[in-house]
């Protein structure tokens, strides 16, 4: 006959088994749901565990982790191989086409809009590889996360891209990027650059770029906005104006061709003369000490142009003389060679200088 204390024993035996049941049971759920954002982050190998490579050498059948290991980025053929200095490439379709193209030139509702998942595991592997340290910023950071494009807060990333509106202070610098995509409905200035890693720049108009410098056109006329922060030699194409500090972030320049000082071409209202006007901002206010050589192509050179600069080389070479003044030279101290289409100048100490004619017809003034 069974007693009440047994009963008891019964009841909490039963108790106990089924609190062992419910944690192994919330364990193995856990797992999968750890397994199952392991495998949106990043595809596990599919059912077949092979996949077809064309290879240099010919085509043939591989194992997915081995594929996975050999991926090198993603282009027009598919998904690009490398193994042992031999090039291949992974066929793809054209839905992948279609996600590539949007993570690569998408605009945010399209971005946000992406769904990669109807793609084979390789694909959005190689996807997600080539894109996992890149930011699209509208307002706040997204990444893709190997399904989709969602909101983000990476700490680094290699490439930046400003979809619109404009980033906070020092971002570029902050993350270390070392690309940024400029994009249509972008608001940027040299700021953004100064003290970053940045090495390459692509633009859409109405930004622009040529050499090292970039531009913002508008109707007919286009404006210098900044240059790559790391060149040490910077040539400005023509252009039209100049914005104040375009040039401030290119703090390692040592020598700069320009096809005009300060802020425009000619003397509009508002006008700014000076080479300061170029390279300063109210967070970098010295001119760069490296910059010793400018070459100056034509515009409005007015007096003390090139005051407080560290300036030892000076080309007016196609400057018209009567947009010279003969003051432009004063308060530089440095300066040791002054190449001038206007022969009478004031410098300095200027019996320090000794005085000749250039093949052109320019006069030069080389410091004794």
């Amino acid at each position: 006959m069974v007693t009440a204390v047994t009963r008891q024993r019964l009841k909490t035996l039963l108790a106990d088994r089924a609190r062992e049941l419910l944690a192994l049971l919330l364990a193995l759920m856990l797992s999968a749901g750890c397994l199952l954002l392991l495998f949106l982050k990043f595809p596990a190998a599919p059912s077949a565990k092979t996949v077809l490579c064309l290879w240099e050498s010919g085509a043939r059948e591989e194992p997915y982790a081995e594929v996975l290991r050999s991926i090198a980025g993603v282009g027009e053929e598919g998904v690009l191989l490398e193994r042992d200095g031999e090039r291949g490439a992974v066929q793809t379709g054209a839905e992948f086409a279609r996600v590539r193209d949007i993570l690569a030139r998408g605009e945010l509702l399209d971005l946000l809009l992406l769904d990669a998942s109807a793609l084979a595991p390789i694909e959005r592997a190689a996807l997600y590889l080539q894109y996992k340290r890149t930011v699209y910023f509208s307002g706040k950071a997204y990444a893709f996360d190997g399904n989709h494009v969602v909101a983000s807060d990476m700490v680094a990333a290699d490439c930046v891209i400003l979809l619109d509106g404009a980033l906070p202070a020092h971002y570029l610098k902050d993350i270390g990027a070392t690309a940024f995509d400029l994009r249509a409905a972008a608001e940027f200035s040299a700021s953004d650059l100064t003290g970053s890693a940045v090495e390459s720049i692509v633009a859409q108009a109405p930004y622009e770029r040529e050499g090292d410098a970039l531009f913002l056109s508008a109707f007919g006329e286009r404006t210098l906005v900044a240059t790559l922060p790391h060149a040490a030699r910077v040539y400005v194409p023509d252009c039209t104006y100049v914005r104040g500090g375009a040039l401030a972030c290119a703090r390692e320049m040592t020598a700069l061709d320009v096809p005009f000082v300060g802020s425009a071409k000619t003397r509009v209202s508002g006008f700014e003369g000076s080479l300061a006007w170029m390279l300063c901002t109210e967070e970098e206010t010295a001119v760069p000490t490296a910059l010793t050589s400018l070459r100056v192509r034509g515009g409005i050179v007015d007096a003390f142009a090139f005051h407080n600069t560290h300036l030892e080389e000076v080309d007016l070479c196609g400057v018209d003389p009567a947009d010279i003044s003969r003051q432009a030279f004063l308060g530089m101290d440095s300066l040791r060679l002054v190449h001038t289409p206007l022969a009478e100048i004031e410098l300095k100490n200027l019996g320090d200088y000794a005085v000749s004619r250039a093949p052109c017809g320019c006069t030069v003034y080389e410091r004794i």
